[in-house]
């Protein structure tokens, strides 16, 4: 099976955002009972999740491409669905860039550790704070992501109620009448 860029960008696309979302449990606590493990821990998560958002960003742009290009999942895709697609594409470059700075401080706090450990704990802070101010941004554009290939998404959220979605019987099937 070859992977193509939106294989590959589907499977990443949710490190960041759960990664993010995960290792500022450990580090918040971490930084409040004063347990040095557990902020590490909580700062690892971040560094490796924030830095993955590279590879995230990097495959989706190249599916973006091929999109544009008619291929990939361009067949499957309506005029609404290029337009989410739009708005997903420069809300990911934009979201990116919060994203990028957390791991970078997370990355910093982390080498901290054997010079300035004084230093470490405040670093830590501004790293968890960009973290949490980065998780809207990122679920507003994993929300555009998702609602590129799922329209019952968009309806849902539109008229805020739940929506029925027409299902396909495969060929050569038949229902049994109710």
């Amino acid at each position: 099976m070859d992977l193509s860029a939106a294989h590959v960008h589907v499977m990443l696309v949710h490190v960041p955002l759960l990664g993010l979302f995960f290792g500022a449990v450990p580090l918040l606590v971490g930084l409040i009972a004063k347990q040095r493990l557990m902020i590490e821990t909580g700062l690892w998560m971040v560094a490796l999740s924030g830095w993955s958002i590279a590879a995230v960003m990097s495959s989706g742009e190249t599916a973006k491409e091929l999109a544009d290009q008619g291929m990939g999942i361009a067949a499957y895709l309506d005029e609404a669905s290029w337009k989410i697609l739009e708005e997903h594409y420069h809300a990911a470059e934009r979201w990116a860039k919060p994203v990028y700075v957390t791991a970078l401080l997370a990355t910093v706090a982390i080498g901290m550790r054997w010079f300035w450990t004084r230093w470490q704990r405040r670093v830590a802070w501004w790293a968890l704070a960009m973290a949490l101010l980065s998780l809207p941004g990122m679920a507003l554009v994993a929300n555009n992501g998702g609602q590129i290939r799922h329209p019952e998404f968009r309806e849902a959220e539109a008229g805020g109620g739940v929506v029925e979605v027409e299902t396909m019987e495969p060929a050569g099937e038949e229902r049994l009448p109710e």
